[in-house]
């Protein structure tokens, strides 16, 4: 049996939102598993911080370094696979579709996310995009605290210039529920921007 639904009220984003209010004590329900494909053909994994949804829309939103693998990965092939777990109610999602690649060349209508997504970040965590890219580039000089919003330190500019927002707009989300026996599983798929559910088996 399938159920339809519009795009702006998606029952699988309600889900996953509820899933990290009840595990909001467990730092790891943020937590996502970000798989694209590799430069090589391979698949490559890594885990990234979920960083909220895009405004109402059924859009996952991360964040990363433009010097990454990933960034080269996501620009020959944009699609990619994402897992999360949620050990309170013992759930799992995983989530299929492209991921929109967002930084100071690409996709500039979305610049006013981008800034605030960089705004959010502790002054630490923006000072990360300074990493040195090699041994040779000695970066032990940066004070995370001259990276504060307020500072007009020109290493400011330079790791904005680094960030990177990553915007997944899946079109197949799984649902598993392990905890009810026997397990539940829900597939959600996006056809024609209406979301089709039914039930999934193993």
């Amino acid at each position: 049996t399938r159920t339809k639904e519009m795009a702006t009220t998606v029952t699988w984003v309600n889900q996953v939102k509820r899933a990290i209010q009840e595990n909001k004590e467990d730092v790891r329900s943020k937590w996502m598993q970000f798989s694209t494909v590799g430069t090589d053909g391979r698949p490559a994994n890594r885990t990234l911080v979920f960083r909220g949804f895009f405004q109402d829309e059924p859009t996952l939103q991360f964040i990363t370094d433009k010097r990454t693998a990933k960034i080269e990965e996501l620009t020959q092939n944009p699609y990619v696979e994402l897992h999360a777990y949620y050990p309170e109610g013992r759930e799992q999602f995983r989530f299929n579709g492209e991921c929109k690649v967002v930084s100071s060349e690409n996709n500039q209508d979305l610049e006013t996310e981008r800034h605030k997504q960089f705004q959010d970040l502790s002054p630490a965590t923006r000072a990360q995009f300074l990493w040195p890219k090699s041994d040779q580039d000695d970066q032990s000089h940066v004070n995370t605290k001259e990276l504060s919003l307020e500072s007009a330190n020109p290493l400011l500019a330079k790791a904005y210039e680094n960030f990177v927002l990553l915007q997944v707009t899946p079109s197949w989300v799984d649902h598993l529920e392990l905890k009810p026996f026997p397990n539940r599983r829900t597939i959600y798929e996006l056809h024609a921007h209406v979301w089709e559910s039914k039930k999934g088996y193993p």
